[in-house]
C-alpha cells in the first residue's frame, strides 16, 4: 500500500512542478453507467448516468519536452440521464438539468442545445442565452457562431447580431480572424467585420494552417494566406496542409515539397508523401517507405512495408510484419519484433507480444512486461489497462494504482 501510494505522489508531482492544481478525473463505466473518479480511485461522481462525455480538451507542453498535459477547455461534463442532456461540474453539482434532447459542449462561455428541431444556446449559468430557432448551427469559434435559416448561413454573436446583412449558401467556422464563405458556386473569405478579404473565386477553400488555406480554382489546387494574399497560384494536382512550414504537391503523377512563397525545396520524387512532424518526413517509392530531413536527405532508406511519423524523436517501422522504432538520426533503437508498437507518450510507448500490452521506455527496457489484454497511451501521468475484461490505471512508475474493475475507462483530464 505504501509503494502504490508513493507511486501515485511521484505522478502527481508532475502536474505541481506544472503549476496547476491536481484536479484530475477520469470517466469510468459500471454495472452499465457512468460515473466519474479522481487520481485516487476515489469515486467523486456517481453510477448513474447513461453517458457522461468530457469537455474540449486542449494538449499542452508540460514542464518538460517529453510531458504533454490533457487539459480540459472548461469545467463542466455533458450527461444523459435517459434520452434527456444537461450539464454538471466536475464534482457532480447539476448545473444545467437534464432537460434538452442534445447540448454539444461550451465553446467561448455558450453551449449549443437542440430542441423541437432547433438550434439555440446555453449560458455556464444554465439560462438560455439564446432561444432555439436555427435549423442548423455551429459552435462559437472567435466569437462567432454560424446559424442556418431556410438553407442560408449567417454568422452570429453571443449577443445574437449578426456580423453583417447577408446571408451565405455555406461558411466554415473563423479561423485566425478570416472564415470561408459560399456565394453561389464560389468560396471566398471574410473577416470578422463582414467585410470580403478574399474574392469569391475558388470552388473550395480548405482550413487555415500555418497561416496559409488551400484553394481549388480551376481543376488545380494553390494557397491563400490569412494576411489576404494569393500565395500561390493554382497550379497542383493535389496538396496537403502546411506542417513545420512545407506543404506536400503533387507535380506531373509525383510529390515534391514546397515553402510559403511556392518555391520547390524537394523535388518531386515519391508516389506518396506525408507532412513534416518533427523534421522528418514520411515518403514512399515503389510500395515502400522511407523518410527524409527538410532538405531532403535520406534518414531511412526506402525499403520499409509501413513507417509512421516521427514523435518525440522516434520512428516506428514495419519489417516482415513486426514493428520496430528508429531513432530520428536513422541509427535503430529497437529491432521490429513486436505484433504492434505505438508512438512514445510521456516516455513510454505500449507494445504488443504474443496478443499481451507492455510498456517500453526510451532505453529500451521494460517498465511494464506485456500482461495486460489490451493498453492505452499515457496521458498525464496515467494509461488505462486492460484486464480480465476490466479496466484501470498504471501510473508512470508501471504501478496498478486503479484496479481493473470498470467496464469502461476514458483517460484522465485535468481541470483547474
Amino acid at each position: 500500500m505504501k509503494s502504490k501510494f508513493t507511486s501515485i505522489l511521484l505522478t502527481l508531482l508532475l502536474f505541481s512542478l506544472w503549476g496547476q492544481s491536481q484536479q484530475l478525473r477520469a470517466l469510468v463505466k459500471l454495472d452499465k453507467k457512468w460515473g466519474v473518479i479522481n487520481q485516487y480511485g476515489d469515486n467523486i461522481i456517481p453510477f448513474e448516468y447513461h453517458g457522461v462525455y468530457n469537455p474540449n480538451l486542449e494538449m499542452l507542453r508540460g514542464n518538460n519536452a517529453k510531458s504533454m498535459i490533457c487539459k480540459a477547455r472548461n469545467q463542466f461534463y455533458r450527461f444523459r440521464k435517459g434520452q434527456r442532456w444537461g450539464f454538471m461540474d466536475i464534482d457532480g453539482q447539476i448545473i444545467i438539468p437534464a432537460a434538452y434532447k442534445m447540448v454539444w459542449d461550451f465553446h467561448d462561455g455558450l453551449a449549443l442545445y437542440r430542441e423541437w428541431e432547433k438550434y439555440g444556446y446555453l449560458n455556464t449559468e444554465g439560462k438560455v442565452a439564446i432561444k432555439a430557432f436555427a435549423d442548423d448551427a455551429s459552435y462559437f469559434s472567435e466569437g462567432w457562431a454560424l446559424v442556418s435559416s431556410r438553407g442560408k448561413w449567417r454568422f452570429m454573436n453571443p449577443a445574437g447580431e449578426y456580423i453583417n446583412n447577408k446571408s451565405y449558401k455555406a461558411a466554415k467556422p473563423f479561423q485566425h480572424g478570416l472564415a470561408p464563405v459560399k456565394v453561389k458556386s464560389k468560396w471566398g473569405t471574410i473577416n470578422q467585420w463582414g467585410s470580403l478579404v478574399h474574392n469569391t473565386m475558388f470552388y473550395e477553400i480548405k482550413d487555415f494552417r500555418e497561416g496559409m488555406a488551400a484553394v481549388y480554382k480551376d481543376g488545380k489546387w494553390g494557397f491563400i494566406s490569412v494576411d489576404g494574399k494569393y500565395n500561390i497560384l493554382p497550379s497542383y494536382d493535389e496538396v496537403h496542409d502546411f506542417h513545420e512550414g512545407l506543404a506536400a504537391v503533387l507535380v506531373d503523377n509525383h510529390w515534391a515539397y514546397i515553402d510559403t512563397t511556392g518555391k520547390i525545396i524537394i523535388k518531386p520524387l515519391y508516389d506518396a508523401a506525408h507532412d513534416f512532424n518533427d523534421g522528418i518526413a514520411i515518403v514512399k517509392q515503389k510500395r515502400k517507405w522511407g523518410a527524409i530531413d527538410r532538405s531532403g536527405s535520406k534518414i531511412l532508406d526506402v525499403e520499409f512495408e509501413k513507417l509512421s511519423h516521427c514523435k518525440d524523436g522516434f520512428i516506428r517501422v514495419r519489417q516482415s510484419g513486426y514493428w520496430g522504432y528508429y531513432r530520428k538520426d536513422g541509427s535503430q533503437f529497437l529491432k521490429p519484433i513486436f505484433e504492434n508498437a505505438e508512438d512514445f507518450h510521456e516516455g513510454l510507448a505500449r507494445v504488443r507480444i504474443d496478443g499481451l500490452w507492455g510498456f517500453i521506455k526510451e532505453d529500451g527496457t521494460w517498465l511494464v512486461e506485456p500482461i495486460y489484454d489490451h493498453a492505452k497511451n499515457f496521458k498525464n501521468g496515467f494509461a488505462r489497462v486492460k484486464k480480465d475484461g476490466g479496466w484501470g490505471f498504471i501510473d508512470l512508475n508501471g504501478a496498478l494504482v486503479i484496479e481493473t474493475i470498470y467496464h469502461n475507462a476514458e483517460d484522465f483530464v485535468l481541470f483547474k
